[in-house]
C-alpha cells in the first residue's frame, strides 16, 4: 500500500513539474513571437531610424575621409576605403546607442547581418558620389572625351 502512495506521489510531482516547465516555455516563446511580430510591424520605424543615423554618419565620414578624393576626382585607395567603411560602421553603432543596437541585432538576427546592411549602405552611397562623378565628367569634357563613351 505504501508503494502505491509513493508511486502516486512521484507521478503527481512529475506532472506538476512538467506543467510548470511547459507553461514557462510557452510564456517565453509567446513573448518572443510577440516581439518578432512587433518588430516586423514596426520595420519602417526601425529602418527609418537606422537610415537617419547612417546618413548622419556618412556625412561625417564623407567630409572627414572621402571629400578630398571626390574633389580630385579619384577613388579612395583600398586601405583608406576599408578604414572608412569600418569607421562608418562603428560610428553608426555608436550614434544609435547600445539599446537600439540590441533591438536592431535582434531584428536582423545577428551583428554580422546588421553590419552587412550598414556596409552596403556605405558602399552604395560611395559608388554614387555625385561630386566625384561631376568632377570626373568635367575633366573628361575638358579632355574632349564624352561621358557616355
Amino acid at each position: 500500500m505504501k508503494w502505491i502512495f509513493f508511486i502516486l506521489f512521484i507521478i503527481t510531482n512529475l506532472t506538476i513539474i512538467t506543467y510548470v516547465i511547459t507553461s514557462i516555455y510557452l510564456r517565453f516563446s509567446k513573448a518572443r513571437d510577440i516581439k518578432i511580430r512587433e518588430q516586423i510591424i514596426n520595420f519602417p520605424n526601425y529602418h527609418g531610424l537606422l537610415e537617419y543615423y547612417m546618413l548622419r554618419a556618412y556625412t561625417i565620414i564623407y567630409q572627414d575621409r572621402i571629400l578630398v578624393y571626390s574633389m580630385e576626382p579619384s577613388q579612395l585607395p583600398k586601405h583608406e576605403y576599408e578604414n572608412a567603411t569600418k569607421a562608418f560602421g562603428t560610428l553608426v553603432l555608436k550614434m544609435v546607442g547600445p539599446r537600439i543596437t540590441e533591438e536592431l541585432v535582434s531584428f536582423y538576427g545577428n551583428i554580422d547581418t546588421l553590419l552587412f546592411v550598414i556596409t552596403e549602405y556605405f558602399n552604395e552611397r560611395y559608388e554614387n558620389d555625385e561630386i566625384r562623378k561631376t568632377n570626373m565628367n568635367q575633366i573628361m569634357e575638358q579632355d574632349g572625351i564624352s561621358a557616355e563613351d
